[in-house]
């Protein structure tokens, strides 16, 4: 098995995952605002699912660097998956703690979902334009960890969008 495909199969499960938060994004829209904070037990799941979408991150950064001759297409099907999950988990998540972050930092913390998307953004555009990793042969680790970081800024970007126009009556 090429590392092509090895890297592709490891996407796989961005496809459940993404319809999982699909349909729980579907339902909070359906039924509106949530009116109580969140409970600790929903907390901790919601920690663990993040906590495992970052790690799967970290993984994606790794095969990148490690698994040589990793063609474009598949280099940029398995970050954009990783982002489309990422966002929605991420959109999930934040509309699941939006009572207790209301209540906590009032209606402007969705506006600032943009300091981490500019770090993120900012460290990913240094390493990118740094040297390329499209035009090489291998990716080195600080590279492929540059494109995921640039993935996961827009990912939160699209996550800060989502919440702003679909679900503004949140915050």
């Amino acid at each position: 098995m090429t590392g092509n495909v090895a890297l592709f199969i490891t996407s796989i499960p961005d496809i459940f995952v993404t319809i999982f938060f699909a349909r729980i994004l579907q339902g909070y829209h359906r039924n509106g605002p949530l009116t109580a904070a969140p409970s600790s037990i929903g907390r901790i799941a919601l920690t663990v699912l993040l906590i495992g979408i970052f790690l799967c991150a970290a993984f994606v950064a790794i095969s990148l660097a490690t698994i040589s001759g990793i063609t474009l297409y598949t280099a940029a099907a398995v970050i954009a998956g990783l982002a489309i999950t990422t966002a929605l988990g991420l959109t999930t998540g934040l509309l699941y703690l939006s009572v207790e972050l209301n209540r906590r930092f009032g209606k402007p913390w969705v506006k600032s979902l943009d300091f981490p998307y500019l770090l993120l953004g900012f460290f990913g555009l240094l390493r990118i334009l740094n040297g390329s990793p499209a035009i090489a042969d291998h990716y080195y680790f600080l590279d492929a960890l540059g494109l995921v970081c640039v993935a996961i800024a827009i990912a939160a970007r699209v996550a800060k969008a989502i919440i702003e126009v679909f679900f503004a009556d949140w915050y």
